[in-house]
């Protein structure tokens, strides 16, 4: 039973380690197009209006 149970913690230690390994290689790889919508315009003068169209 000791041994069974042994079993059954290393695996879904293994499974939770995989999946949060996959979980981070899909971020990594998506990532840009999760955040390709933010952009930020700084100057030190008013900006044209024009700009935004």
């Amino acid at each position: 039973m000791l041994l069974l149970a042994l079993v059954l913690a290393v695996a879904a230690l293994l499974s939770g380690g995989f999946l949060a390994d996959r979980m981070r290689q899909g971020l990594a790889r998506d990532g840009q197009q999760m955040i390709a919508a933010d952009f930020v315009v700084r100057a030190n003068h008013p900006v044209d209006p024009m700009f935004a169209d």
